[in-house]
C-alpha cells in the first residue's frame, strides 16, 4: 500500500503544498524557513526600535537645548568649554601624558607604603628627642615662631648678606672653632676684677706664652685680612663696604 503524501505545513502560516514528506525526514527548504523566521523575529526589534529613534532624537535635542538654555543664563559660554573640553581630551589622548599619569597611578598605589615609612621615621626621630630631653612639639612651635619673626625681618639687603656670608668661610668648621674659643675666653674673663694696666704690665703680659700665642695669632689675622682687602675679591669688596658704612678706612 502507498503511504498517502503529507503535506508540510507552518506552525504560524498556510500550509506549504507540493513538498512532499517521508514521515521520517524533513525537507531541507522547511527549514531554510524556519531560520528566515528565526532572524526575522530578532530582527523586528531592532526594526521597532528604529521607528521610535526620531522621537528619542527629537527628546535629546530638547533636552540638550534645556540645559544649555540654563548655562548661557548663568553665563557659561557653551561654545568655549566644549572646545576646553576637546582641547583637554587631546592633551589626555597623548601618549607621553598618558605614560606620566600612569606613572601617578604608580606612585599613588605606593603612596600608603611611603606615608607608613615616612611616620614611622618621625616617630623614630621624635623618639630621640625626647631621649635627649626635647619637646618636638614645643621645638616645632619655636621653630616655626623664630622662621616667622626671621621672615618678617628680612629684606632684600639682608638676604644679599646673608648669601655672602653662606659664600663665605664664615661658617667653616675651623672658623667656628676660632669663634667658640674667642667666645669662651670672653666668658671666663666677664667675672674678673678688673684692674688698671700699664705699660709695664702689658710688657710683663707679653713675656707669657699664651698671650705671645695669642698675639701671634692676631698678628698672622692682620697679615691675611689686609692682603685680602688689597686683593679686590669680592669678600674683600664687601669689607670695604661695611667698613665705609661704619666710618671706618682700612689702610
Amino acid at each position: 500500500m502507498t503511504p498517502p503524501e503529507l503535506v508540510p505545513t507552518r506552525s504560524d502560516g498556510p500550509p506549504l503544498e507540493g513538498l512532499p514528506l517521508s514521515p521520517d525526514a524533513t525537507h531541507p527548504l522547511l527549514a531554510q524557513l524556519e531560520s528566515i523566521d528565526r532572524r526575522l523575529a530578532r530582527i523586528e526589534p531592532v526594526l521597532d526600535a528604529l521607528g521610535q529613534a526620531p522621537s528619542m532624537a527629537a527628546a535629546v535635542v530638547d533636552v540638550v537645548d534645556e540645559q544649555t538654555g540654563r548655562l548661557r543664563d548663568r553665563g557659561v559660554d557653551v561654545q568655549e568649554r566644549l572646545a576646553g573640553g576637546l582641547a583637554l581630551l587631546e592633551r589626555l589622548s597623548d601618549p607621553a601624558v598618558i605614560a606620566r599619569i600612569d606613572a601617578l597611578l604608580d606612585l599613588a598605589d605606593q603612596a600608603p607604603g611611603l606615608a607608613s615609612m615616612a611616620v614611622d621615621i618621625v616617630d623614630e626621630q621624635a623618639g630621640l628627642l625626647r631621649d635627649e630631653g626635647i619637646d618636638p612639639g614645643a621645638a616645632l612651635a619655636n621653630g616655626a615662631r623664630t622662621a616667622l619673626q626671621f621672615a618678617s625681618m628680612v629684606g632684600p639687603r639682608e638676604i644679599h648678606a646673608l648669601k655672602t656670608v653662606l659664600a663665605s668661610q664664615a661658617l667653616a668648621p675651623e672658623s667656628v672653632e676660632v669663634v667658640s674659643a674667642a667666645a669662651q675666653a670672653l666668658v671666663e674673663c666677664q667675672g674678673r676684677e678688673r684692674q688698671q694696666v700699664g705699660v709695664f704690665a702689658l710688657l710683663r703680659a707679653m713675656r707669657e706664652p699664651d698671650v705671645q700665642r695669642a698675639l701671634d695669632f692676631l698678628l698672622g689675622v692682620a697679615r691675611r685680612f689686609g692682603a685680602a682687602l688689597e686683593s679686590g675679591s669680592p669678600s674683600a669688596a664687601v669689607v670695604r663696604q661695611q667698613a665705609d658704612r661704619v666710618g671706618v678706612r682700612p689702610s
